[in-house]
C-alpha cells in the first residue's frame, strides 16, 4: 500500500507499508511526521516537529429501536396466543354445557335456541372485551409505539373483533364435538395450527407478499374467509407501519405518523422502514376489519344452523 503526499511545495513523496499488519496506521502516522519535520527543517532552516494524531473517518450511526423490532417480528404472534384463550375457554364450555345435557334440560323448559346463542354472544363480547382492554393498558404501560401511536378505539375494535371471530369458531366446533375431553383436544389443534400460520404470517415480510399481484390469490381468498388470524395479521401490520418508528436520511430514529380512523380506507407507502417496504398496491386496513366481521358472521350462522341440542 502507498501514501502519497506533497511534503511540501516542491517536495513530493511516496511512503510504501505493508497493511496487512494491524498497526499500520500507527507505523505510517510515524514515518510520514519524521518525513514532514525533516522537509520542513530542511526548508526553514529551523528544527520542527509534528505531533499528529489519527482520527477516524465520520459515519453516521444507524438508530435501532429494539422494542420495535421485537413487535413488528413477534407482536402478532404474542397477541395471538393472547385472545386465543379466550376461545379454548369458550369451545370446552359449550361442549361440557352439551355432554352434561344442560342445552337440552334448558330447551325443555322452553329457552329457545336464538335465546341461546344470544346469551352465548353476550358471553364472548364481555370477555373479549375485557381481555382486549387489559391488553391495550399493558401495551400502554410497555410504552410500545404500537399502542402509543395506534388510536386506542381503531385498536379496540381490530382486537375486539379478531376475539369474536375466534369466539364464532369456537360456536362452529362446539357443533361438531359431543365430548369435553375431545374439545379440548381440538381447540389445541387448532390453537397449534394457528401458532404455524402465525409464525408464518407474523412478519410484514412474508405477509405482504401474498398482495402481489403476481401471486395467485387463491390461498389468500381462502385464508381471508375460513382463517380470522390472517386478517389479523394483516390488521396489525397495517397499524404497525405507521406507528413504529422510521430512519431520517441521517440515520435518526423518527416517530411514526400514528394510525386514525382515516387510515382504514387508505394505504400509502410511508417511512423507511424495510419491514413495510411494499412495490405493489395493497388492500387497505378497513377491508381486513371487514373480513373479520364476515369470519364472525360466517361462523355464528353456522353453528346456528347445524346446532340440534
Amino acid at each position: 500500500m502507498r501514501v502519497d503526499s506533497t511534503g511540501g511545495e516542491g517536495w513530493p513523496y511516496r511512503i510504501y507499508h505493508n497493511a496487512s499488519t494491524s498497526d499500520e496506521s500507527t507505523a505510517l502516522n510515524k514515518v510520514q511526521t519524521i518525513v514532514d519535520a525533516a522537509i520542513a527543517h530542511e526548508v526553514t532552516g529551523a528544527p520542527m516537529a509534528f505531533n499528529a494524531k489519527l482520527r477516524g473517518y465520520p459515519q453516521l450511526t444507524e438508530g435501532y429501536d429494539g422494542k420495535g423490532v421485537v413487535t413488528q417480528g413477534f407482536g402478532v404472534l404474542f397477541f395471538y396466543l393472547a385472545m386465543m384463550t379466550q376461545f379454548i375457554a369458550i369451545l370446552t364450555t359449550l361442549v361440557q354445557e352439551k355432554e352434561q345435557r344442560l342445552r337440552l334440560g334448558m330447551a325443555m323448559m322452553g329457552m329457545q335456541q336464538s335465546s341461546f346463542w344470544a346469551h352465548w354472544f353476550i358471553t364472548a363480547f364481555v370477555i373479549n372485551l375485557v381481555a382486549t382492554i387489559l391488553l391495550l393498558i399493558m401495551g400502554l404501560i410497555c410504552q410500545l409505539d404500537f399502542f402509543l401511536k395506534g388510536n386506542f378505539i381503531v385498536l379496540l375494535i381490530v382486537f375486539l373483533m379478531f376475539g369474536l371471530s375466534m369466539a364464532a369458531m369456537a360456536f362452529f366446533i362446539s357443533t361438531l364435538l359431543q365430548r369435553t375431553r375431545t374439545a379440548s383436544t381440538a381447540g389445541f389443534i387448532v390453537l397449534a395450527l394457528g401458532l404455524v400460520l402465525t409464525l408464518f404470517f407474523g412478519s410484514p415480510l412474508s405477509l405482504y407478499p401474498w398482495y402481489d399481484p403476481d401471486a395467485t390469490p387463491v390461498p389468500r381468498t381462502v385464508l381471508a374467509i375460513f382463517f380470522p388470524p390472517f386478517n389479523f395479521a394483516k390488521c396489525f401490520h397495517d397499524i404497525g407501519r405507521l406507528t413504529a418508528k422510521t430512519l431520517d436520511p441521517l440515520g435518526n430514529l423518527v416517530d411514526g405518523p400514528g394510525f386514525g380512523f382515516s387510515d382504514l380506507s387508505n394505504f400509502t407507502e410511508t417511512g423507511t422502514n424495510f419491514f413495510y417496504s411494499i412495490p405493489y398496491e395493497v388492500p387497505p386496513t378497513g377491508d381486513s376489519l371487514l373480513l373479520m366481521l364476515f369470519n364472525f358472521a360466517f361462523y355464528f350462522l353456522l353453528a346456528h344452523v347445524l346446532c340440534v341440542d
